[in-house]
């Protein structure tokens, strides 16, 4: 069986069965179990706004409302990761390591309260990681701004999203 709900106001609500063998009337009425309504949430920020392909970036996201559940994930592109909840405008994610769907670069991602319907997304962007090769000068004198030139490869400039 399959059924829709109307539109809701956020909340929890018994759901009922009403069984009729002959299409008449009511022969039997079941508890189905309680079904939760979680206000739609948004994302306003994420913290940092990549990190590299290996996975394992903690991010921070802003926005709301966010409620305690098991079910508060978070979605790289198609890989979709629990999230730890903080506060009704805080939770935190770990960036998992990219499946085929998810590549270098920017990826799609959005928040759940269900884990079924999720926010408008943002763009988390997967990169190498840096490779440092020399470093110059190693040293500078106090009350003194001293030029330092970093030498290397995969050096990627992320903007806020």
């Amino acid at each position: 069986m399959r059924c829709i709900t109307p539109r809701l106001f956020p909340g929890e609500y018994q759901v009922r069965m009403m069984v009729s063998a002959d299409g008449n009337g009511v022969d039997d009425d079941i508890d189905a179990g309680t079904f939760f309504v979680y206000p739609q949430v948004s994302i306003e920020k994420i913290d940092p706004v990549g990190g590299p392909v290996q996975g394992g970036t903690n991010i921070t996201v802003v926005g709301g409302p966010f409620q305690s559940s098991f079910d508060l994930t978070c979605k790289f592109g198609d890989s979709v990761t629990s999230a730890i909840y903080h506060n009704s405008s805080k939770i935190s994610c770990s960036a998992p390591r990219p499946m085929s769907t998810v590549r270098i670069g920017p990826t799609k991602f959005s928040v759940s309260a269900n884990g079924v319907d999720f926010s408008e997304p943002h763009s988390f962007t997967y990169y190498i990681s840096p490779i440092i090769r020399e470093l110059g000068p190693s040293h500078g004198v106090a009350d003194e701004s001293t030029v330092v030139i970093i030498r290397g490869a995969n050096f990627n400039a992320l903007s806020p999203s």
